[in-house]
C-alpha cells in the first residue's frame, strides 16, 4: 500500500513540475513577444524615412512621424483612408505591378515610385515592401525613402550639360566662320549680336564705337530678336551721361539690373531707354591693344534681370571676337600690309584669334567641365540609381569628355596648352604607340616602322607624341582610298647656314626628324598652303574639324621646332617634323598607370578654390577618396585655416588664379608654416603663375582642368609619395 503511494506522490510531483515548466516557458515567449513588440515600435517610430502599415485593400493602418513630417499630415488625418482618398496620386500600372509582385513574392525592394500630392507637389522615392503578420492578420509594412533632390541634381546636370553643348557649337560656329571676319565686318558684327541674343537669352545686343576722345558714342549694329531685324546708326552724345561713359573707360564689365536707379546709367536719355523698354544692362569693353575701343551691351527689357557670372563670362567671349573683327577690318585698311594681307592673316591672326579665344575661355570653360564630369562620377557610385540613370550620366560624361578635347586642340594650336616635357628616345616612344595606330588605321592600310639609329634624345610632352601621330595617321587613313600604306620614321639630321638660306623655313641647327608618309590622293599647291590654319580642311563637310594639323603645328612650335611638308595630287604626302636635339640624358621610362582611383590614407588635404561648385565638387571627391579635408573658398580662409591646422595638412591643393594672390604666392605663404607641407596647383587656364612659356617649372605638380576623379587621385598619391615642396 504504502509503495502504491509513493508512486501515486511521484506521478503528482511530475505533474506540478511540468505545469510549472510550461508556465515558465509559456510566461518567458509572452516576454519575448513582448519586447519584440515594442522592439518593432520603436524601429518603426524613430525610422528616419517613411513607414507604415496597410491593410491588404490599402487602408492605413499605422503610420510614422517620418511619414507625417514628410506627407504634412497627422495621423489622425491618415488611419482608415487610401492614398487616393488622401489625396496623393501615383501611377496606376506601377500600383498594380507592385501589387501584383507583393502578392506572387510577399516582397518588393527599391522600386522607384513618383507622387504627385494633392498640393501638385512631386516627390521621387525608392519604395520597398513586406506582406507581414500585424495583430493577428496579414498586412503590407512599406518604407519609402524620399530621393527627390538627387532627381533634381540629375536633371540639373542634364539642363547644364545641353546648355553647355549649345553655348559650345554656337561658339564653334562664330570660329569657324573665318572668312567672314575676314570679307564682311559688318556680317560678323551681325552673327556676334544675334548669337549672343541666344547664348544670354536677351532681347537687344549692340554693338558702340567711341570717338577717340569719348564725346560720342555710336551704334554700329543692334539686333532685336523679337522682329529678327539689324540696325545701326543711333549715336549719343557721350557728355550726357559721364558717369557711365567713366564707368566704361575703367574697362570693367558693366552689370545693372535696374537702369533707372543705378549711378552709372541713370543718366542715360531717358528717351533712349524708355524708346526702347530698356531695364537692365551688360556692357564688356571692346579693346584695340591698349584703348577701349567700344562695349558689347546686352539690353533687357521690361523688368529686372540680375546678371549672373556666367553671363559676364560669355559676354566677354563675345567680345573677344569683336575685337578680332575690328582688328582684321583696321589691318585691311592699311596700305603697308595690303599685299600680304591675306597670308598674314590665314596664319598669324588667326592663330592670335583662337589663342585669345582659348585663353580666355578655356578657364570657365574648364571649370564647368570639371563640375559636371566629377558629379556625373559622384553620382555614378551611388548603389541605388537605375541603369537608365546610369546610362545618362554616362552620356553626360561622355559629352563633357569632347568638350574638354575640344578645348585641349585649341590650346595645342595656341601653344597655350601647359606641358611636362621630359627627355626622351623618340623610337622607344613611337615603337609604343605602333600596335596602338595600327588598329587605328585600319587592316586594309600597311603600317611601316622605320626608326633611325642611334637616335638623339629630344625634349617634350609624351602626351603630345601621342596627339601627333594620331593626328598623322588619322589624315594618312583618310587620304588614302582603299588598299595602301603608311611610313613612319625617324632620323639624326643637321642643318648648317648655308642650307637654311637655301630652304626656306628651315632653321640652323641639329634635330630629330619625325616623318609620316601615305600614299594617298594627295593634295595641290593651294590646299598645302592652307593646311596648318585652323579649321582647314580636305575632307568632306563633318568628317573633319580642322584642326588636326593646326594643334600639330602648334606643338611643334612650342616644343623650338618646325614642320615641313611636301604633297602632290595622286602620290600622297609626307609630313616631316623637326625636333631639337636635347643636351640632357634620357629620362625614366614612363610607367603604366592604373586604371582606378588611388585611394588615401587619411591624410590632410587643404584644398582652395575660389569658385563655390568646384570646391564642393573637389571635396566630396576628396573625401570619397579617404582624405580628412580642408577647404576654404579664398586665400584668405586658406592663411587662417593653415593657420590653426599647419602642423596637420599633408597636401596644399590650389587654385592657381584666384583674388586677392595667385596660387603660387599662397603656396609660398602656406609651406613657411610647416615645410613638410606637399603642393598640388590645379588650373582651367595656362596657369601663367607657374609655367614658364607653357612649360612646368621643375618640382611643381600641376592637374589641369577637368579631371576626373582617377587623374585626380593618382596626382596626388605622386604629389605625397614625393620629396616636399621646397
Amino acid at each position: 500500500m504504502m509503495f502504491f503511494l509513493w508512486i501515486v506522490i511521484f506521478i503528482e510531483s511530475v505533474s506540478l513540475l511540468i505545469s510549472f515548466m510550461y508556465i515558465l516557458k509559456k510566461r518567458k515567449r509572452s516576454l519575448i513577444e513582448r519586447q519584440n513588440a515594442t522592439l518593432f515600435k520603436d524601429m518603426f517610430e524613430l525610422a528616419p524615412y517613411s513607414c507604415v502599415l496597410n491593410s491588404l485593400d490599402g487602408r492605413y493602418l499605422k503610420v510614422n512621424q517620418s511619414y507625417c513630417d514628410r506627407m504634412g499630415v497627422t495621423p489622425a488625418e491618415v488611419i482608415g483612408k487610401t492614398m487616393a482618398e488622401m489625396g496623393t496620386v501615383i501611377d496606376e500600372n506601377a500600383v498594380q505591378k507592385i501589387r501584383q509582385q507583393l502578392m506572387e513574392k510577399g516582397e518588393v525592394f527599391n522600386v522607384e515610385i513618383q507622387l504627385t500630392q494633392n498640393n501638385g507637389q512631386i516627390i521621387h522615392s525608392l519604395f520597398s515592401s513586406r506582406i507581414i503578420e500585424y495583430n493577428g492578420e496579414n498586412v503590407f509594412l512599406s518604407m519609402t525613402v524620399d530621393i527627390s533632390d538627387r532627381k533634381n541634381v540629375e536633371r540639373h546636370l542634364l539642363e547644364r550639360e545641353q546648355k553647355l553643348i549649345v553655348q559650345n557649337e554656337r561658339l564653334q560656329n562664330l570660329l569657324k566662320n573665318g572668312a567672314l571676319f575676314l570679307n564682311n565686318f559688318s556680317g560678323a558684327v551681325e552673327q556676334i549680336t544675334r548669337t549672343g541674343s541666344q547664348l544670354l537669352e536677351t532681347p537687344r545686343v549692340s554693338v558702340w564705337i567711341y570717338s577717340d576722345d569719348f564725346q560720342v558714342i555710336r551704334c554700329i549694329d543692334v539686333y532685336n530678336s523679337v522682329t529678327d531685324t539689324h540696325s545701326s546708326g543711333e549715336e549719343l552724345q557721350s557728355s550726357d551721361f559721364p558717369a557711365y561713359t567713366d564707368a566704361h573707360r575703367q574697362g570693367i564689365a558693366i552689370t545693372v539690373s535696374d537702369v533707372y536707379s543705378d549711378p552709372r546709367t541713370k543718366d542715360i536719355p531717358e528717351a533712349y531707354l524708355k524708346g526702347h523698354d530698356i531695364r537692365s544692362l551688360l556692357d564688356v569693353p571692346i579693346w584695340m591693344g591698349e584703348r577701349i575701343r567700344g562695349l558689347l551691351s546686352f539690353e533687357f527689357t521690361g523688368r529686372e534681370r540680375v546678371w549672373t557670372a556666367e553671363d559676364e563670362r560669355i559676354a566677354h567671349t563675345l567680345a573677344t571676337f569683336v575685337t578680332l573683327g575690328f582688328e582684321i577690318d583696321e589691318r585691311k585698311r592699311s596700305d603697308e600690309q595690303r599685299d600680304h594681307l591675306q597670308s598674314q592673316l590665314l596664319q598669324s591672326q588667326k592663330m592670335e584669334a583662337v589663342g585669345r579665344l582659348a585663353g580666355g575661355v578655356a578657364h570657365d570653360f574648364n571649370n564647368m567641365l570639371t563640375v559636371i564630369i566629377g558629379h556625373s562620377e559622384i553620382a555614378a557610385m551611388s548603389e541605388q540609381i537605375t541603369e537608365d540613370v546610369a546610362a545618362d550620366l554616362e552620356e553626360i560624361k561622355k559629352a563633357a569628355r569632347r568638350s574638354a578635347d575640344l578645348t585641349g586642340q585649341l590650346l595645342a594650336f595656341a601653344r597655350k596648352q601647359t606641358i611636362d616635357p621630359r627627355v626622351l628616345d623618340l623610337n622607344l616612344t613611337v615603337a609604343g604607340l605602333i600596335s596602338m595606330l595600327r588598329r587605328l588605321i585600319g587592316e586594309d592600310i600597311d603600317l611601316a616602322w622605320m626608326p633611325g639609329d642611334a637616335l638623339w634624345p629630344v625634349c617634350m610632352d609624351p602626351s603630345q607624341v601621342d596627339q601627333i601621330l594620331v593626328n598623322l595617321c588619322v589624315n594618312a587613313r583618310d587620304a588614302i582610298s582603299g588598299v595602301g600604306k603608311i611610313v613612319i620614321e625617324t632620323l639624326n639630321v643637321v642643318f648648317d647656314k648655308t642650307y637654311c638660306e637655301e630652304h626656306f623655313g628651315f632653321i640652323e641647327g641639329s634635330y630629330v626628324m619625325l616623318a609620316v608618309s601615305d600614299d594617298g590622293c594627295g593634295m595641290t599647291r593651294e590646299q598645302l598652303s592652307h593646311i596648318f590654319e585652323p579649321f582647314f580642311t580636305t575632307k568632306d563637310k563633318g568628317k573633319g574639324t580642322g584642326l588636326g594639323l593646326a594643334t600639330l603645328f602648334g606643338i611643334v612650335k612650342q616644343n623650338n621646332g618646325f614642320v615641313n611638308a611636301y604633297s602632290e595630287p595622286g602620290k600622297g604626302t609626307t609630313l616631316r617634323l623637326y625636333l631639337p636635339k636635347s643636351a640632357e640624358e634620357i629620362s625614366e621610362p614612363l610607367t603604366s598607370e592604373p586604371l582606378t582611383a588611388l585611394v588615401g590614407c587619411g591624410e590632410v588635404v587643404l584644398i582652395v578654390e575660389d569658385e563655390p561648385v568646384i570646391l564642393s565638387m573637389g571635396k566630396i571627391m576628396l573625401e570619397k577618396m579617404n582624405y580628412k579635408v580642408l577647404a576654404a573658398g579664398s586665400p584668405s580662409d586658406a592663411l587662417k585655416i593653415a593657420g590653426e591646422h599647419a602642423a596637420d595638412i599633408d597636401l596644399l591643393m590650389t587654385d592657381v588664379v584666384m583674388p586677392e594672390m595667385n596660387g603660387k604666392e599662397l603656396s609660398e605663404k602656406i609651406i613657411a608654416l610647416n615645410p613638410s607641407i606637399r603642393c598640388l596647383y590645379m588650373s582651367g587656364y595656362t596657369a601663367n603663375a607657374i609655367v614658364h612659356r607653357g612649360v612646368l617649372d621643375k618640382g611643381v605638380h600641376f592637374v589641369q582642368k577637368p579631371f576626373s576623379i582617377r587623374t585626380l587621385s593618382r596626382k596626388i598619391r605622386m604629389v605625397l609619395d614625393s620629396e616636399p615642396d621646397q
